[in-house]
C-alpha cells in the first residue's frame, strides 16, 4: 500500500520527463512524523492537497531529491496523472516525534525550534538530504 502525504500543490512543476510535486512544507513534515515515513530516492507515495470544499488532488510518484539553489524533496509523476477525486483526505492537526512519539504541540505555533524536546531528534529528520556516498 503506497503511503498518502500531504503535499501542496501550489509547488507543482512540470519538466520535459515528468511533473513535479514540491515536499517542503509543514503539512508535509508532520504527515511524515506521523506516519513514520523517512523520503528516500525512488520511494512511491501518493502526494495530496484540498482542491476545494468537494474535491481534492492526488497523484502516485516516486520522490526524488533536488539539489538545486534550494535544495528539498520533491514527487516526480508521469506527465497527466495528477486527478481529481470527491474530498476523502484530511489535513493532519498532531505531530508527535518520529523518534519517541511524544506529542509536540508547540512545533505547530513555532516550527522553527528544531527538535524534539524529549529526545533531541531534529524535526527534519524524514526529509533530511540524502548522504552522498563516497567512492
Amino acid at each position: 500500500m503506497t503511503t498518502t502525504i500531504y503535499a501542496d500543490f501550489n509547488g507543482y512543476g512540470q519538466g520535459d520527463d515528468a511533473d513535479w510535486v514540491e515536499l517542503d512544507t509543514f503539512g508535509t513534515l508532520q504527515d511524515l512524523h506521523i506516519y513514520q515515513v523517512i523520503l528516500r530516492e525512488g520511494l512511491e507515495i501518493m502526494a495530496w492537497d484540498q482542491s476545494d470544499e468537494t474535491e481534492d488532488m492526488e497523484v502516485v510518484g516516486t520522490c526524488h531529491y533536488h539539489f538545486g539553489s534550494r535544495p528539498h524533496w520533491r514527487v516526480h509523476f508521469p506527465h497527466g496523472s495528477l486527478r481529481y477525486v470527491p474530498r476523502r483526505h484530511e489535513s493532519t492537526r498532531d505531530f508527535t516525534c518520529f523518534r519517541c512519539r511524544q506529542p509536540l504541540p508547540d512545533l505547530v505555533r513555532q516550527p522553527q525550534q528544531g527538535s524534539c524536546p524529549t529526545c533531541g531528534l531534529s524535526i527534519d529528520y524524514p526529509w533530511s538530504a540524502p548522504s552522498v556516498e563516497s567512492s
